[in-house]
């Protein structure tokens, strides 16, 4: 069966999720170059524009988390893995259906999810919410926690998508390079105010 005997449904959805999953690596791409960089790096944000840094990294965070957890909804969700994985269900034979639904339960139910969901439940989903004990004995989740998952969500989708679409995805950010260029200009400004401090003090003395 080739993908354009699929029904409209498995097609758009699978579109759909595709793009979720590409734009999900590129923005956590975006934070790894900004914030996992170097520590030299770390330092120069925070010389020049401190709060807006500090802002974005928790929206990149948060967004991280928001998208992941849409992607591995298991109730409520039109755009969920396990959407497509039922949709999918009457296009392969059972036993790979089961492997597809055994592995999309081994990641919802992984330690790295685990944590990814809570965070979800009890803080991002209730960010308007003033209640302090929203935000307490959460789970650390790290930098770690968040590329597994990634990593999970893509070879679990593109098992469906070698089967039914013949084709697996290669899942790289598309926006690779721009924090770097960010950086250097940023660098680039704080030498030159630099130079013009040490220039006009000279002029003073």
């Amino acid at each position: 069966m080739s993908d354009q005997e699929l029904p409209d449904d498995i097609r758009n959805l699978y579109k759909s999720l595709l793009n979720d999953i590409i734009l999900s690596h590129t923005r956590w791409e975006i934070f790894k170059e900004l914030y996992t960089h170097s520590d030299e790096r770390m330092v120069l944000l925070s010389e020049t524009a401190p709060g807006f840094f500090r802002f974005l990294r928790d929206m990149l965070v948060d967004d991280a988390i928001m998208i992941i957890t849409r992607l591995l909804e298991t109730k409520r969700s039109r755009d969920s893995l396990k959407r497509l994985l039922i949709l999918s269900q009457n296009y392969c034979q059972e036993k790979v259906y089961k492997e597809w639904e055994s592995g999309l339960e081994s990641i919802v139910q992984s330690e790295h999810y685990l944590k990814i969901l809570e965070h979800r439940n009890r803080r991002v989903a209730h960010r308007a919410l003033k209640y302090s004990d929203l935000n307490e004995d959460l789970p650390i989740i790290t930098r770690k926690a968040i590329e597994n998952t990634l990593e999970d969500i893509g070879k679990w989708f593109n098992q469906i998508s070698g089967y039914l679409f013949k084709n697996e995805n290669v899942f790289t950010a598309f926006y690779k390079g721009d924090p770097d260029t960010l950086v250097y200009f940023l660098d680039l400004g704080r030498k030159l105010d630099k130079l013009y401090m040490e220039i006009k003090k000279n002029q003073t003395s």
